[in-house]
């Protein structure tokens, strides 16, 4: 819990941000795993238009040359095509998410009393950065069997992990871990501390309290993700290229 005599307590609540008065952390905790399985949900089509696009030259056959090419591609493939592997999102996401947010709202806190302030942007990022590996931990053997459902090459989740263990073992589930988490920690990071610098600076200029989450939300992602786009890349490729392999 919030250490609330040594952090001053803002007269308004932070949309968003778990307040010990208004919900337990386990009742905001399992909020904030139901809306990250709903962001994953609504997005799936875009991650399997990424994940196409990303493994293109390695692969002939599942792989597209643009971004159009790809959804022409997936409506001839049936309406259920951009929604291959999103059992995966169901399997891991709640879990992954709530030791996310579980690490992220105990650290946060406690980086922010050492560094003198509460919304700290170094204590966001390093609170974000120690949850991001907690939950890739988790997502890593789901987003392997998620991106090779995406291009394919099995008929479902329980097949694919099947054929994993037979061929690979444990070791082929986390083949990417490591450049998981060097995208990821960084990612969160830079996204975590963007974030709270962008939204000092909307408060400061006026910015209604939900058009600046939005805003700074937005803008975050976007920093982070072009940052780490690269090594989303490499992520990609590495686990798939079993699959590429064996073509």
């Amino acid at each position: 819990a919030m250490d609330r005599d040594s952090l001053a307590m803002s007269d308004v609540q932070d949309i968003g941000e778990w307040d010990p008065d208004d919900c337990t952390l386990a009742d905001h905790t399992f909020a904030g795993s139901c809306a990250g399985m709903a962001e994953h949900l609504v997005m799936f089509p875009v991650d399997t238009i990424k994940t196409r696009l990303q493994a293109r030259p390695a692969c002939s056959s599942a792989c597209e040359t643009s971004v159009l090419h790809c959804m022409r591609r997936l409506m001839r493939e049936g309406p259920c095509a951009p929604w291959k592997g999103s059992g995966t999102v169901l399997v891991g996401c709640i879990p992954a998410h709530a030791a996310y947010f579980s690490i992220y709202e105990s650290l946060k806190p406690r980086f922010g009393v050492a560094l003198g302030q509460r919304d700290h942007p170094l204590g966001s990022s390093a609170a974000v950065a120690v949850a991001a590996v907690a939950h890739d931990a988790i997502m890593t053997p789901m987003d392997v069997m998620k991106q090779r459902l995406q291009l394919g090459f099995h008929s479902g989740v329980s097949d694919c992990a099947r054929h994993i263990w037979r061929t690979e073992g444990a070791r082929g589930f986390y083949c990417s871990f490591g450049v998981t988490l060097a995208m990821n920690v960084p990612y969160a990071a830079v996204m975590g501390g963007t974030n709270e610098l962008l939204r000092h600076a909307l408060r400061e200029s006026g910015v209604s309290e939900t058009s600046t989450y939005v805003l700074a939300g937005a803008g975050a992602g976007a920093v982070a993700g072009i940052i780490t786009n690269p090594l989303d890349v490499v992520k990609t490729r590495l686990q798939t290229q079993s699959c590429v392999d064996a073509l």
